[in-house]
């Protein structure tokens, strides 16, 4: 556990993109900073002891299984809206902002699954 402890004091404190715009942050082997610390952060943990960590990793396993059911609803507006918008052009290019790639790849794969 103090291995642990140790890492957790190591993470980041603020988020990058309070303080840098895209162009400002510093791209490594073709990974924005940003992209590098939510890869660091994902490891985050408020657990201190081997019992809390069972209690965090049971309900990160909850609430995986709640996300998968919402989405596979497809109930979510902003998708919705951008799944109707690509089919009235099915043969446009569309570039796409977003402020998470992982919404991105995920509306992706929905969207080529559709077929």
């Amino acid at each position: 556990m103090e291995e642990l402890a140790a890492r957790q004091s190591r993470l980041p404190t603020a988020d990058v993109r309070d303080t840098k715009t895209g162009d400002e942050e510093e791209t490594t082997d073709e990974q924005e900073e940003s992209e590098r610390q939510d890869e660091d952060l994902s490891g985050a943990t408020d657990a201190r002891t081997l019992n809390e960590l069972r209690i965090e990793l049971a309900e990160v396993r909850r609430l995986v299984a709640l996300a998968r059911h919402v989405y596979g609803l497809k109930h979510e507006s902003k998708f919705e809206r951008l799944w109707a918008a690509l089919e009235e052009y099915p043969d446009t290019k569309v570039l796409i902002f977003t402020e998470s790639a992982t919404r991105w790849i995920f509306c992706w794969n929905v969207w080529r699954a559709r077929d």
